[in-house]
């Protein structure tokens, strides 16, 4: 008689148990999805921002620039040079942009 309570205690230990972890496997489920959701939504706002930018050309301005200049500003990596100064005004704008970086700090 004793036995039997012994199983049937074990068996609601192991039904709760399987419960909790059930449980557990959702709330992850519920925040790997809200997790997707928010990264795919900034996907999106990314591929928006960037078609939105095709208009931008600058190729027009660079080969009104004549040949001569254009293959001297080649041969000095101005080319180089302007895409790391690009590169890193846009790191410090993204920097500027995070809340605990400081926006508009000097």
């Amino acid at each position: 008689m004793l036995d039997f309570i012994v199983d049937i205690w074990n068996k609601l230990l192991t039904l709760v148990s399987s419960i909790f972890l059930s449980a557990y496997d959702m709330l992850c489920d519920l925040a790997c999805l809200a997790f997707d959701s928010i990264m795919g939504l900034g996907v999106n706002v990314l591929n928006s921002a960037g078609s939105s930018l095709n208009f931008i050309s600058i190729v027009p301005y660079i080969e009104s620039i004549p040949q001569d200049y254009r293959d001297f500003l080649a041969y000095i990596g101005f080319n180089q040079a302007l895409s790391m100064v690009i590169t890193t005004l846009l790191i410090r704008f993204v920097m500027q942009a995070i809340p605990f970086v400081g926006f508009g700090r000097g």
